[in-house]
């Protein structure tokens, strides 16, 4: 056999690359809690709010049009709490709250007592949830903001482990510090 050209081999080792790169792709995207999906918006959307209340959700519909897919099953509904929620529940000492933010988020700031759970680090942070004082105390998720969803991909795993006592604050450290709730900051 002849040896094959540098262009020829330049493209052989871009196309091994690529392929290796998207197996890593897939891999990683499975291990995800609530996984992306392959094509679309990029993130998955947070519960909405009357599902996460307990209304039953609304069926899915034979697609419309050929080529429309139906709509996707709704993810496992963790119920909502809004801002002046949270801020009665922390005043009153009635739930641990838990910050699923980047450690380097938390250490700026945040809600007093709250522990950190960063994301990708789920699995390994769990161990520090089980070793709470009371594990039946009520747990409320939060992130940064409304548009942040590691709360609620946070309070899918906890809810997938057996967790029942969730809730997600979507509001998040935004709406928290703009309401004037206590914040604490990392040493």
């Amino acid at each position: 056999m002849p040896p094959l050209s540098a262009s020829r081999t330049l493209l052989l080792e871009a196309l091994a690359l690529l392929a290796l790169a998207a197996a890593m792709a897939a891999v990683v995207n499975l291990s995800r809690p609530v996984p992306l999906p392959w094509l679309g918006s990029g993130l998955p959307e947070a519960p909405a709010a009357s599902a996460a209340m307990g209304a039953a959700p609304e069926a899915a519909t034979a697609p419309g049009a050929p080529g429309e897919a139906a709509p996707a099953p709704a993810a496992p509904a963790v119920p909502e709490v809004d801002t002046a929620q949270a801020l009665a529940l922390h005043a009153a000492g009635q739930a641990r709250f838990v910050d699923a933010r980047f450690a380097a988020d938390f250490a700026l700031g945040h809600i007093p007592g709250a522990l950190n759970v960063a994301p990708g680090l789920f699995e390994d942070q769990i161990a520090a949830l089980l070793e709470a004082p009371d594990p039946a105390r009520p747990l409320v998720l939060y992130c940064s903001s409304p548009t942040c969803p590691m709360a609620h991909e946070l309070a899918l795993f906890l809810d997938s482990m057996g967790y029942e006592a969730l809730s997600v604050y979507p509001g998040g450290m935004a709406e928290w510090t703009a309401a004037g709730g206590p914040v604490e900051v990392a040493q």
